[in-house]
C-alpha cells in the first residue's frame, strides 16, 4: 500500500511539473488552443541572407511577422516566382515575389528580403477589397499580377502542396486555404 502511495504521489509530481513547464496559448492563426513546451525559438530574419531562405523560414515570417492572412497563397508565389529561391531576381535582388517595375522594365531591387514582403503587402496585399465575392487568387489575376495564362491552377496546386507538407493537420481536416 505504500508503495502504491508512493507510486501516485510520485504521477502527481510529474503532471504538475509538466503542466507548469507548459504554456497554452491561442493563435489567431488557426483559432485553436495550442500546448507549447517553454521554449521559445525566435527568429533574426534580418541574418537569414536570401540565399538561405527557405518556404520553412519565409512561412514563418509571414505567420509571425505580418498581418498577411493569404500567407500560403503568399508563399506559393515565392516559390513560384523564384524557382524555390533559386532565381537571380531572387538572389542579386532579394525580390522573392517578382515584383516588377513596369516603368523602368525592370525587376525592383530590396535591402532584404523582407523589404520585399513589406512593398509587397503595401503595393500588392493591402489593396485587397475585403468587400470582393472573389478570392485572393483571382484578385492577382485582374491585377494582372502574372502574364501565364495557367498562373492561378499554378498556385492553386502549388499552395495545396504547401499547406499540405507545412500544415498537415489542417489540410486533413479539409480548412479551405483560399476562395
Amino acid at each position: 500500500m505504500k508503495t502504491l502511495i508512493t507510486i501516485i504521489s510520485i504521477t502527481i509530481v510529474i503532471e504538475l511539473g509538466l503542466i507548469t513547464y507548459c504554456n497554452f496559448q491561442h493563435t489567431p492563426n488557426n483559432n485553436k488552443i495550442e500546448q507549447q513546451i517553454n521554449i521559445k525559438e525566435s527568429f533574426d530574419y534580418m541574418s537569414i541572407p536570401t540565399s538561405e531562405l527557405n518556404d520553412t523560414i519565409l512561412l514563418k515570417y509571414l505567420r509571425e511577422e505580418t498581418t498577411i492572412e493569404e500567407y500560403m497563397i503568399v508563399l506559393a508565389q515565392s516559390v513560384l516566382e523564384t524557382g524555390w529561391f533559386t532565381s537571380s531576381v531572387c538572389l542579386n535582388k532579394n525580390n522573392i515575389l517578382g515584383l516588377y517595375d513596369s516603368s523602368k522594365n525592370t525587376y525592383y531591387a530590396f535591402e532584404h528580403w523582407t523589404d520585399c514582403i513589406k512593398a509587397y503587402k503595401k503595393w500588392i496585399y493591402d489593396k485587397y477589397p475585403s468587400y470582393v465575392d472573389y478570392g485572393y487568387i483571382d484578385y492577382l489575376i485582374k491585377l494582372p499580377y502574372a502574364t501565364d495564362k495557367d498562373y492561378k491552377n499554378k498556385l492553386e496546386v502549388l499552395a495545396l502542396e504547401l499547406y499540405k507538407k507545412h500544415i498537415p493537420d489542417e489540410y486533413e481536416s479539409g480548412v479551405q486555404i483560399y476562395n
